[in-house]
């Protein structure tokens, strides 16, 4: 073997400790969103909640002071989407202009504030706003941690790492159903409701202090000229001790080579926050992600995800399930779809994000049929159709956490250049935040109203996303963000094998490529753009 041959095998491309460090620090991120979301759910479980604020919930009592209560219901998950769609938007301006990092310890100051004064709620009107204020800081959240994980990630980890976003989730919604679950039997009713909203002001502020020891995204530090730091961030993230450092000098040269030959195509159109937007509608390429990101995110909850998740405290009781084994069977399907996230960001990088989206969308749909038919036998006291009905509902999360609810946030975030990666993240989570809303606001009164038959729209959706899925999302499984342009017909300016093989290494990475059916540019086509030093 010569020696070019041997350094050919020598590449280093494991995922770094430090790496997974930060990325496991800012996931604390996605503990809250979880967190945040599902207290809500399970507050909606807590008979206090309902006497604290004065709501009905006996419709033989007080029928228009019924149908108020279950209004209610929906604006205490939906208002929270709708600051979210809001926060979504501000974080695409601060992310870009203040960097990643000031941008997680706003949201966090803005979920502190949120909680705080949710708990402490005296009335309707003013839960309702805080949940809206709140939510304001979980949509900023949502599009940073995908965004900062992609950007901290070697290509060939970034599923995994993106993929903690789905965990963290499972975990934020294990916490509040563990807490909720023990506040249930508070002899204090107030502290039943009230003390799980406000914990959640807790990991706000750890993940606040870890802000301050944790690096900024090299991709940001580029775009600023701020080469130095980006230098010693991507050397710190992805050199192993012991071993060489080609990979990470390579990595740095890939993104300061696009990210320049983007400034230099963009003629300076990005250099303002609406500059940034205008561009991202003005070209081709950047539509068409736009729309698959948005689709993708908006479509994924038309799956039933939402609903499930979120409304089955209201759902179990109609299955003739008692309140305390309500909030218990939400424990325990939390804790499902914990290790079916954990296992998800284990596989996505070696199954490839289009397969598991087509395997899982397959058995969401299996849940969601088995669930339609138990639910058109009820009301019933038949043992059996009540057992399928509780059945359906855990058969539905593996298939969703395995396969689709990390997937999804890798996708949306890996499909962007760096210049406009913070607005394109903020479209896709638009999306996202759309769809529940008017699921969550409509969810309950479609029950009410239209019983098993509502679970009908969610059939419908999953068949529509299977489709979508097969006809329109290409691959992009472990190929560098800055090569994945080339799937929608960008040019890029120097690959990272090309990087590679200026440090004396070899690698399969355009094998990968070719594979993939990504036709590369021969040396007469390749732009030619400067490294800025």
């Amino acid at each position: 073997m010569t020696s070019s041959e041997e350094a050919s095998v020598t590449v280093p491309r494991k995922l770094t400790l430090y790496n997974y460090k930060c990325v496991a620090f800012a996931a604390m991120a996605s503990i809250i969103i979880g967190y945040s979301l599902s207290a809500v759910a399970t507050t909606l479980g807590q008979p206090a909640f309902y006497k604290s604020l004065n709501l009905q919930t006996d419709a033989s009592v007080d029928k228009a002071a019924y149908d108020y209560m279950v209004v209610i219901q929906g604006l205490s998950t939906s208002l929270s989407q709708a600051g979210g769609f809001f926060g979504s938007f501000f974080v695409a301006w601060t992310a870009d202009k203040y960097g990643r990092l000031r941008s997680f310890q706003m949201a966090c100051v803005i979920v502190i504030i949120g909680g705080a004064l949710t708990a402490g709620s005296v009335d309707i009107p003013m839960f309702l706003f805080f949940r809206l204020f709140g939510g304001f800081g979980i949509g900023m959240l949502l599009v940073l941690f995908p965004m900062y994980a992609a950007e901290l990630s070697p290509p060939h980890s970034r599923g995994f790492l993106v993929g903690q976003h789905g965990a963290g989730l499972c975990v934020g919604y294990n916490l509040a159903a563990a807490v909720s679950f023990g506040c249930y039997f508070a002899k204090n009713g107030n502290f039943a409701w009230r003390f799980p909203l406000a914990l959640n002001c807790l990991f706000a502020s750890i993940l606040l202090a870890f802000s301050f020891s944790m690096p900024e995204s090299p991709r940001w530090l580029i775009l600023k000229d701020r080469l130095d730091e980006a230098r010693a961030v991507t050397n710190r993230v992805h050199s192993i001790p012991g071993e060489n450092d080609d990979f990470a000098h390579a990595e740095f040269e890939a993104m300061v080579s696009q990210i320049h030959f983007e400034h230099v195509k963009s003629d300076g159109a990005v250099r303002t926050f609406v500059g940034r937007w205008k561009y991202l509608f003005s070209k081709k390429s950047y539509l068409h992600r736009a729309a698959l990101g948005f689709c993708l995110m908006f479509g994924m909850q038309a799956t039933g995800s939402t609903v499930i998740t979120n409304f089955q405290i209201i759902l179990y009781p109609g299955l003739g399930v008692g309140p305390a084994l309500t909030l218990a069977l939400y424990w325990v399907f939390v804790g499902v779809a914990f290790f079916a996230n954990t296992t998800s960001s284990l596989i996505v990088d070696r199954v490839g994000r289009r397969r598991c989206f087509l395997i899982g969308l397959v058995g969401c749909l299996s849940a969601l049929i088995g669930e339609t038919v138990a639910s058109s036998f009820l009301p019933t006291t038949n043992h059996a159709v009540l057992v399928l009905g509780v059945f359906f509902i855990f058969w539905f999360i593996p298939w969703y956490g395995l396969t689709i609810d990390g997937t999804m946030y890798t996708y949306a975030s890996e499909i962007w250049p760096s210049e406009i990666r913070a607005e394109g993240i903020a479209i896709s989570m638009v999306g996202y935040w759309l769809a529940t809303i008017a699921i969550l606001q409509g969810a309950p009164t479609g029950f009410d109203r239209c019983g098993w038959k509502f679970y009908l729209v969610f059939i419908i959706g999953t068949v529509a996303m299977w489709l979508f899925v097969a006809l329109c999302l290409p691959e992009t499984s472990n190929i560098p963000m800055e090569e994945i342009g080339r799937l929608f017909g960008d040019e890029v300016a120097v690959t990272l094998e090309e990087h590679l093989k200026s440090h004396g290494h070899g690698h399969n990475h355009g094998n990968e490529l070719e594979n993939s059916g990504i036709v590369g540019v021969t040396d007469d086509e390749k732009p030619q753009a400067s490294i800025t030093e």
